[in-house]
């Protein structure tokens, strides 16, 4: 089964008692909900046995073995081996408040399935919890996948990540991104490459910033970590409100020949 239990363990009785206290309550309440949320009928994402199928998927969208792991572990993902579903748990105040799942095969009409109720991911931001620590940068993308490989791309620079489950944002996440923006001294919207004009719109509203990846991708998850490196830091330094990423990569590659002369180009 999928453990997503809280897994701080702090002795009761000594000088952390009261905030040991405190998480034992959370792990017992956590645990209630993943019950009720129908996540221990998942397992854990993993290499070999029946998640095997949703690692493999990982790695085809260009993640290594060791970033899976990272993953996994900050987003606590897992899998569904009946729906062939990756798993992307929820949790307000560190607690699982539902799940959403996305499809691995591109066969099936709907990508994306939520629980408590089917359009579930449009009340919540993907990994709010960890949204409300201000910070430097924060980049809006619209699906999990694409927030994870940016928050993969961006631990140098210490980069958040959320994502929207689709093209726009609905009343309640537009409301939350609002009340968001004031924490972070950077904020860029990063939507696929065919929503570049709902992005400019979002990030008008928000008075955040916006990138254009261009046509040569399909969206950010599909760039490869290395490329959305480039990009993510580029623009966590950067003070443009509108990055083109096909002219701002020339900049970074001319730049990088510029410091590595008897290096090759990137």
């Amino acid at each position: 089964m999928c453990d997503l239990s809280l897994r701080d363990s702090t002795r009761i009785g000594d000088a952390e008692e009261p905030r040991a206290s405190a998480r034992a309550a959370a792990r017992a309440l956590d645990c209630h909900h993943i019950a009720h949320s129908g996540l221990d009928k998942f397992v854990e994402l993993s290499p070999d046995g029946p998640a095997a199928p949703g690692w493999e998927y990982l790695r085809r969208r260009g993640l290594s073995d060791d970033q899976i792991v990272q993953a996994t572990g900050r987003y606590r993902l897992c899998y569904d081996p009946q729906a062939r579903r990756i798993i992307f748990p929820h949790y307000a105040c560190g607690i699982v408040v539902g799940w959403t799942s996305r499809v691995i095969d591109g066969t099936t009409f709907k990508r994306y399935c939520s629980f408590p109720v089917d359009q579930a991911q449009r009340f919540v931001l993907y990994d709010a919890d960890r949204l409300c620590r201000p910070g430097s940068c924060v980049f809006i993308c619209e699906g999990p996948l694409d927030a994870i490989c940016v928050w993969l791309a961006g631990q140098r620079v210490g980069a958040a990540s959320t994502a929207l489950f689709g093209a726009w944002a609905s009343p309640i996440q537009h409301a939350t991104l609002l009340g968001l923006r004031r924490l972070y001294d950077r904020m860029y919207v990063l939507l696929d490459a065919d929503a570049y004009g709902r992005a400019l719109g979002l990030a008008t509203q928000l008075d955040a910033g916006v990138i254009d990846i261009g046509q040569e991708y399909d969206d950010p998850a599909a760039m490869g970590v290395d490329e959305l490196r480039r990009l993510v830091e580029y623009a966590a330094q950067s003070s443009e409100q509108r990055i083109s990423w096909p002219m701002a990569r020339r900049q970074v590659v001319d730049q990088c020949c510029e410091e590595r002369r008897e290096a090759p180009c990137p």
